[in-house]
């Protein structure tokens, strides 16, 4: 009888399905936006039927850091301040198609920003053209703090062929990054500015999530056990 326990133990240990696997892959960009460029990743290989997609994740994370405003206040009167500066990270490719699965393009934008506000005093002097960084007519903003965005989603059941190459099969696909600065800017009076991007540094990662079929020789073990359970039964009745 413990013979007959430890062996179905095993067999059902062997048969058992798998909890769900993950395939994982990172491409990383970096520099003073705009930026662009191609990330090379691996197509999901199914391992002759074996494997069993589950979803695919793609997500594009962007950091900000450094950059500058140089704000400087020309006009007679006082003037109040409001900007916002920093990165946008995109993603898009022709080798795949990344759209939901309700056929919306994946993953929004990530945007990483600096934001301030300020009020700056009547010109003192200077000309225009100096930007004169100078209180209290003038002020200089450093964005020397790491700013961070991530946006992801998953790619619809129904687009993973698709593409000129498609998610599915044993060769690579590009995704292709940019990474572009931008600036809100607002202001009373007669404000000039001068900005110096931030520098930029951006992950883009393509998840699947798989099951895994048994193998043949598992299937005929689990069979194997069902038999070796009912004639057990059998014999104590």
């Amino acid at each position: 009888m413990k013979g007959f326990l430890t062996l179905l133990a095993a067999v059902v240990v062997i048969a058992s399905p798998a909890l769900a696997l993950t395939i994982s892959q990172t491409g990383s960009f970096g520099g003073i936006p705009d930026i662009t460029g191609p990330l090379t990743f691996n197509q999901f290989d199914d391992n002759g039927g074996l494997w069993i997609l589950q979803s695919v994740q793609v997500s594009i994370a962007i950091q900000a850091s450094g950059g500058s405003m140089h704000l400087d206040n020309d006009s007679p009167l006082p003037a109040d301040v409001n900007f916002t500066y920093g990165i946008t990270g995109m993603v898009s490719s022709t080798d795949v198609t990344l759209k939901n699965a309700a056929a919306q393009y994946i993953p929004l934008p990530a945007v990483a920003s600096f934001n301030a506000s300020t009020t700056l005093a009547p010109n003192v002097g200077d000309i225009p053209g100096d930007y004169d960084t100078t209180a209290p007519d003038g002020a200089m903003y450093n964005g020397g703090v790491v700013i961070s965005d991530v946006q992801s989603d998953f790619v619809g059941q129904a687009f993973w062929g698709d593409g000129t190459k498609g998610f599915l099969g044993n060769g690579t696909f590009d995704i292709d990054y940019y990474a572009t600065q931008w600036l809100n800017f607002s202001s009373t009076g007669g404000i000039e500015y001068r900005y110096n991007p931030a520098t930029a540094a951006g992950m883009v990662t393509v998840l699947y999530t798989y099951d895994i079929i048994p193998e043949p020789y598992t299937i005929l073990l689990l069979t194997f056990g069902s038999l070796l359970l009912r004639r057990r039964k059998w014999n104590f009745m």
